[in-house]
């Protein structure tokens, strides 16, 4: 029976150039970021990479909201190009965050927050926001250097780049399997 599959993938090797390209081929997304990193210096696209699953779908592990130009992306700056990105405030920045700062479009309803407290005020308090049910006391939004971003839910990426796959998907955004609020996240 080995025989018979070998001499069959050698016959098969000659013809790959003729066989079509799948719908994963034919759906690249352009223009995929380029890993910058050297010995010293993690490239900013993967710096969360010393994540495991478990660390990163944790939710007491991260309390942290990122957006883009206000739009909420996740607990995570994933799916984005941080080098087509900069910070513009932040709760850990020598400015802190500009406040009031308003974050649009969280989770499927497109619900927004509007953050009021400093993080001592919360601290003192002892409060925390919550998105999705995650506390959140932290916040960075980016600002893009590009222009406006059009992001996507990742059920959006499905429809667009899978649209023929139906019924439960696992997400992955660099490297993470998305095991919970799928539904939150924005690339």
């Amino acid at each position: 029976m080995k025989r018979i599959q070998l001499f069959i993938s050698l016959i098969a090797i000659p013809f790959l150039p003729l066989i079509p390209l799948s719908a994963q081929n034919k759906n690249r997304f352009k223009g995929e970021p380029e890993i910058r990193e050297s010995y010293s210096e993690k490239d900013k696209n993967h710096r969360f990479e010393s994540l495991d699953d478990y660390m990163f779908n944790d939710e007491n592990w991260n309390d942290w909201c990122y957006t883009l130009d206000g739009e909420f992306i996740g607990w995570y700056p994933i799916g984005i190009d941080c080098y087509a990105v900069e910070v513009e405030s932040a709760t850990n920045a020598k400015g802190g965050l500009k406040l009031p700062f308003m974050i649009h479009g969280i989770g499927p309803q497109r619900d927004s927050l509007r953050v009021e407290k400093t993080l001592r005020e919360m601290r003192e308090e002892n409060i925390s926001y919550k998105i999705g049910g995650k506390e959140v006391r932290f916040f960075t939004n980016y600002k893009s250097l590009k222009g406006k971003v059009e992001l996507l839910t990742l059920d959006e990426v499905r429809q667009k780049y899978a649209p023929k796959v139906k019924g439960p998907v696992v997400y992955m955004i660099n490297k993470f399997f998305i095991m919970h609020d799928a539904e939150f996240y924005e690339v």
